[in-house]
Order: C-alpha cells, then sequence, then structure tokens
C-alpha cells in the first residue's frame, strides 16, 4: 500500500510484487509500470500515465489482474500514453460515488465494470476512445460518452475479441 507513487526512470521497468494499492497520486512520468497480471486498486486520486503502463510483464500478454478506481471523488486517467489494463473496475459495493474520468486513450483486454454502490459510480469517457479487446462491459450505474453529463461530440468504444463479447447492465 503506497499513498503516493510515482515511476520516473525512462531506462527502467518496474514490475508490481503482489496486490497494490495506492490511497493517493499514481504516476508514471517516465519507463514502464507492469501490473505483471496483479491487482491494483487507485483509492482516492489521480493516475498520470506519461510513461507506460502495461498489466502483462514485459512483451507477455495480459492473463489477470484488475485496475479498481474507487474513492468519493473524481479519479482522472491523463496523461500522454494509452494504459493498457486487463480488467478495468469503477467502485466497488463499499464506494459511495467513484467518478472515473478518462483524458487519454484506455485499452482493457478483458472485462469492464461499473459497479453497483451506496451512491453513483460513474465512468466518463470525455470524448476519448476506448478499447475493450475480449471482455464484457457491464454496466449498472452510470457512463457518460462526456465529460459528467456534456454532450458527447467525440470518442469511440471498440470491442473486438470472440463471440459472446457483449454489454450489459
Amino acid at each position: 500500500t503506497y499513498n503516493n507513487l510515482t515511476v520516473n526512470n525512462a531506462s527502467e521497468s518496474y514490475v508490481l510484487g503482489g496486490t497494490t494499492t495506492v490511497s493517493g497520486d499514481l504516476t508514471v512520468s517516465a519507463g514502464t509500470l507492469s501490473l505483471a497480471d496483479y491487482s491494483l486498486t487507485v483509492a482516492g486520486g489521480d493516475w498520470t500515465n506519461n510513461g507506460i503502463t502495461y498489466c502483462g510483464t514485459g512483451n507477455n500478454a495480459c492473463t489477470a489482474g484488475t485496475v479498481t478506481v474507487k474513492g468519493t471523488s473524481t479519479t482522472g486517467i491523463s496523461g500522454s500514453a494509452a494504459a493498457t489494463v486487463y480488467n478495468l473496475t469503477i467502485g466497488d459495493a463499499s464506494t459511495s460515488s467513484a467518478i472515473l474520468l478518462a483524458t487519454s486513450l484506455l485499452t482493457v483486454g478483458n472485462d469492464v465494470s461499473v459497479t453497483n454502490s451506496s451512491g453513483t459510480n460513474s465512468f466518463s469517457l470525455n470524448a476519448k476512445d476506448l478499447s475493450i479487446q475480449g471482455g464484457d462491459f457491464t454496466n449498472s450505474e452510470t457512463v457518460y460518452c462526456g465529460s459528467g453529463n456534456n454532450t458527447c461530440a467525440a470518442g469511440t468504444v471498440t470491442m473486438t475479441g470472440s463471440s459472446g463479447t457483449g454489454l450489459g447492465g
């Protein structure tokens, strides 16, 4: 568990050694953060990705692990680089209101889930692209294509994968 976690060395690859929670901000300024198929929880801060965040190890494909965004305020995924994760979950049953605001491309290798909570969990695509490569998109709360409930002007959700990939809610 970390309060804030920063990766900032272009010549290094940092690999998680187990399930990790970041209570504040996760910042990948330079270099690579490899989730190594472990789960990562961003529980209250922002996720800035200007380096490489990858769910596998090295160039290996992702096969497990979930990034969970939860907290009581807006968590932004921003930065100049796309992030690749295996599963993405916004909120959980104990979260009163988790909000994920995407400001950069996000690739999910399996499932995206906006979970039910005692408040309102939401995922704002903010007119950015979301690629879901093989899993389902399950929405039990709110998904916006713009920022908050603003009108969409751009952005694409692409779902690829085997048969059975679906939308649910």
